[in-house]
C-alpha cells in the first residue's frame, strides 16, 4: 500500500504533491475540527436539554409542592380562624394558590419527558381535591366548622397528602431522568475525546506517512540530480536512468543526462580529433555537429586544424629557406672569418703605433710640466722683484718728500741769514754812528755778518745739493716707476706663459688619455675583431649544424599528412 501511493506520488508534479499532501493533512484536521464541533454540539443540546427538561421540572415540582403546602396552610387558617373576614381571605388565598398550582401543573406537564401515569394520578387527585376545597370553603363561610373539619381530615387531607406522594415521586423520577441526562452527556463527552484523540492520531500517522512519502520522493529525485551534479563536476560524464518520474525532478534528470550524453560526444569527437593531430594526421575534422555555446568550440579546433596546416607548410618552406640560406652564412662566415684575421693584424700594428704617440706625447706632457714649475718659480722671482721695486719706488718717493722737507728748512735758514745779515749791516751803522763807542759792536756785527753770509753760501750750497738730490731721486723714482711697470709687463707675459704652459700640459694629458683611450679602443676594436673571428667561425659551424638539422626536421615533417 504504502509502496503504491509511494509510486503514485513520484509521477506527480512537485506543486501536486505539495498541494495534494497538504489538502490531505488539512482535509483530516478538519474532519477533527467538525467533529470536536459536532459534539461540542451534541453535549450542548444535552445541557439544553438538561436545562429545559429535568432541571426546569425540578423548579416547576418545587413550585407545586411549595404551592400543595401553601394552600394546605391557608385552608388550615380558615378551618381555625374564628374571623369570617380572615376565613374568606385564607379562602381567597388557597383559591389564588389553587390557580397557580394549575399553571404550575400545565408547565410541567409540557416539560415532563419520564412516565406520565404519574402525572394523570396527580391531575386526578387534583381534580377530586378541587370540590371538596370548594365545599369545605362554602362550610367555612356559612359557619358550618365541624362539618368543614371533618371533610378536611377525612377527604381533603389525605387526598392533598396522596398529592404530595405523587408530585415527590415526580420528582424523584425527575431527578433520574436529570443523572441520565449527565450520565450521557459524560459518556459522550468521553466517546467525542476517545474519537477525537483516536481521529487525531490517525491524521498525525497520516501525516507522517504523507510528508515521508513527499520527503523520500523528492529526496531520491534531489540525490540522483545532486549524484549527476557532482560526478560532472568531478569531470566524470556518466548519465544515469535508474531515476524514473514524471515530475520535474524527473525531467530535469532527464535534461541531465540528456547532456551529459551530449557532452559525452563532444569529448569523444575532440578526443578522436586530438589523436589524429598528436598522429600526425593533419587532414581531419569534428563529426559532429555542436549547438549552442559549443559552436565557437568546432570554430576553435577547426581554426586550429587551418593554422597547423598553415604553420606546417610554412615550417617547411621555411626549411627549405634555412637549409639554404644556412649553406649561404656559412660560406660568407669562413670569408668573414678569415677577413676578421687580417683586421686583427692590422689592429695590433695600429695598436703598437698608438702606444708609440702615447709615449712621446707622455714626454711633451713631463717636460711641459717642468716648464711650467720652471715658470711657476720665475713668476715667483718676478713678483719678488716688483714688490721690492714698488718698496723702492716707496722708499724714493719718502726720499722726495724730506728733500723738500729739508729744501723748505734751508730757504728758511736763507731767510734768517739774509735777516741777520741785515741786522749785521745795521748794527754796523749803529756802530759807526757810535764812534769808538761802537766799534766793539761793529767788530761782532761784522761777525755776524760775515757768519751769515756763510751761513747763505752753505744754505745756497747746500739748496743746490737738495735740489741735485730731488732731481736725481724724481730720475730713480722715475725709473723705477719704469722698472716697476716693465716687471708688470714680464709678470703679465710670465703668466700668460704659464697659462700658455699649463694649456699645453692639460691638452698633452687630454691628448695621452684619449690615446690611451683610443688604445683601449682599438684593443676593444682587436677584442671585437678577434670575437668576431671566433664567433664567425661558431656561426659557420652553429650554421653547417642548422642546415644539418633543417634537413632532419623536413624529414621529420614528411610524416604529417597535410591538406
Amino acid at each position: 500500500m504504502y509502496q503504491q501511493i509511494k509510486g503514485k506520488f513520484k509521477d506527480y508534479t512537485i506543486k501536486k504533491k505539495m498541494t495534494v499532501g497538504f489538502f490531505t493533512i488539512v482535509s483530516l484536521y478538519m474532519l477533527v475540527m467538525a467533529y470536536s464541533i459536532m459534539s461540542s454540539a451534541f453535549i450542548s443540546a444535552k445541557t439544553d436539554q438538561l436545562f429545559e427538561g429535568p432541571y426546569a421540572v425540578s423548579d416547576e415540582i418545587s413550585d407545586i409542592r411549595s404551592g400543595l403546602l401553601e394552600m394546605d396552610r391557608y385552608m388550615y387558617k380558615s378551618i381555625i380562624d374564628t374571623d369570617a373576614t380572615q376565613i374568606k381571605k385564607h379562602i381567597e388565598l388557597s383559591n389564588e394558590v389553587g390557580v397557580k398550582l394549575e399553571k404550575n401543573f400545565m408547565e410541567l406537564k409540557t416539560k415532563f419527558t419520564g412516565d406520565c401515569d404519574h402525572l394523570s394520578e396527580f391531575e386526578e387527585i387534583m381534580n377530586d381535591v378541587a370540590p371538596y376545597r370548594q365545599k369545605i370553603s362554602s362550610l367555612l363561610l356559612n359557619g358550618d366548622v365541624e362539618q368543614a373539619i371533618d371533610v378536611f381530615q377525612d377527604i381533603y387531607g389525605p387526598k392533598i397528602d396522596k398529592a404530595q406522594e405523587t408530585i415527590i415521586l415526580i420528582y424523584e423520577e425527575s431527578n433520574e431522568l436529570a443523572e441520565k441526562f449527565v450520565k450521557d452527556a459524560k459518556q459522550s463527552e468521553i466517546i467525542s475525546l476517545v474519537i477525537n484523540v483516536v481521529m487525531l492520531i490517525i491524521i498525525i500517522i497520516i501525516s507522517i506517512v504523507i510528508i515521508k512519502i513527499i520527503n523520500e520522493v523528492l529526496l531520491d529525485g534531489i540525490g540522483h540530480i545532486y549524484n549527476l551534479s557532482k560526478n560532472l563536476s568531478m569531470g566524470l560524464l556518466k548519465s544515469d536512468d535508474s531515476y524514473d518520474s514524471q515530475d520535474e525532478i524527473g525531467q530535469i534528470s532527464n535534461i541531465f543526462n540528456k547532456t551529459i550524453e551530449g557532452l559525452k560526444l563532444y569529448v569523444d569527437d575532440l578526443s578522436s580529433v586530438l589523436k589524429e593531430l598528436a598522429n600526425g594526421n593533419l587532414d581531419t575534422d569534428v563529426s559532429i555537429e555542436y549547438i549552442g555555446d559549443f559552436l565557437p568550440l568546432q570554430e576553435s579546433i577547426k581554426n586550429i586544424v587551418d593554422s597547423l596546416n598553415k604553420i606546417f607548410i610554412d615550417m617547411h618552406e621555411t626549411t627549405d629557406l634555412v637549409a639554404s640560406s644556412s649553406e649561404e652564412i656559412a660560406s660568407t662566415m669562413s670569408t668573414l672569418s678569415e677577413g676578421a684575421t687580417d683586421q686583427a693584424g692590422v689592429v695590433e700594428e695600429l695598436i703598437a703605433s698608438f702606444k708609440e704617440i702615447s709615449e712621446k706625447i707622455k714626454r711633451s706632457t713631463n717636460n711641459a710640466e717642468k716648464v711650467n714649475e720652471i715658470s711657476d718659480v720665475a713668476d715667483g722671482i718676478i713678483i719678488d722683484g716688483k714688490e721690492k721695486m714698488e718698496a723702492l719706488m716707496t722708499s724714493m718717493k719718502d726720499i722726495n718728500k724730506s728733500s723738500r722737507e729739508i729744501a723748505a728748512i734751508v730757504n728758511t735758514i736763507e731767510d734768517i741769514a739774509s735777516q741777520t745779515n741785515l741786522l749785521a749791516l745795521n748794527a754796523a751803522i749803529e756802530a759807526a754812528r757810535a764812534g769808538e763807542s761802537g766799534k766793539g759792536f761793529a767788530v761782532v756785527a761784522e761777525e755776524v755778518r760775515m757768519l751769515a753770509e756763510q751761513c747763505s753760501q752753505s744754505v745756497k750750497n747746500t739748496t743746490e745739493m737738495i735740489e741735485e738730490s730731488i732731481h736725481v731721486a724724481v730720475n730713480g723714482s722715475n725709473l723705477v716707476k719704469y722698472t716697476s711697470q716693465a716687471l708688470k709687463s714680464i709678470v703679465n707675459l710670465s703668466n700668460e706663459i704659464t697659462d700658455l704652459v699649463k694649456e699645453m700640459s692639460e691638452a698633452s694629458e687630454e691628448q695621452s688619455e684619449s690615446i690611451d683611450q683610443m688604445i683601449q679602443g682599438v684593443d676593444q676594436i682587436s677584442d671585437v675583431v678577434q670575437s668576431n673571428s671566433a664567433t664567425s667561425e661558431e656561426i659557420a659551424a652553429a650554421t653547417e649544424e642548422l642546415a644539418s638539422q633543417a634537413q632532419v626536421l623536413e624529414g621529420k615533417m614528411l610524416r604529417f599528412n597535410l591538406r
